[in-house]
């Protein structure tokens, strides 16, 4: 039987982290400012560090005393919504993902923002799909460009 795209996705690049440039806001489509963090009852605003298909690293603006208040809630359940708006598309996707709060710490040399890291459990086809897309499209590009720098021959840089 024939894997579909997800299924091979999720097998390939379940662990890929994808660090969100501008270039992978673009191209995945996630709309930064409509990412949230749910903790119990807490609808924090965050921006994507860091996105796989089991884990999120999320920055959030938070005061020192606020840090300490939520690392009350590690090891503990929370909920990411991230909306995608696709080139093509009209309606954004908004995805709901569950997750577990591994931990929360302030972020060295920036005085209120602070690093929330989440594992999280199952994630849905859309995500896998939109994901592995950009890894795949992200690796192809690495490809042509170390094999025009290998046709150049040297570094760009250098001259």
């Amino acid at each position: 039987m024939a894997k579909t795209r997800v299924q091979e996705y999720a097998e390939k690049f379940a662990d890929t982290p994808i660090r969100f440039t501008p270039y992978a806001l673009k191209k995945t489509g996630l709309v930064q400012s409509q990412v949230f963090l749910k903790i119990e009852d807490y609808h924090l605003i965050c921006a994507p560090f860091q996105l796989s298909m089991k884990r999120g690293i999320f920055l959030v603006v938070l005061s020192a005393q606020e840090i300490t208040f939520f690392q009350q809630f590690q090891k503990k359940l929370c909920s990411i919504n991230l909306t995608f708006q696709r080139t093509g598309s009209k309606k954004p996707l908004n995805l709901f993902l569950r997750g577990t709060l591994e931990r929360i710490g302030p972020v060295k040399g920036k005085q209120n923002v602070c690093m929330m890291d989440t594992t999280i459990k199952g994630a849905p086809n859309d995500l896998v799909e939109i994901l592995g897309g950009y890894i795949t499209s992200y690796e192809s590009l690495k490809t042509q460009f170390d094999t025009f720098v290998g046709q150049v021959g040297g570094s760009i840089l250098d001259r």
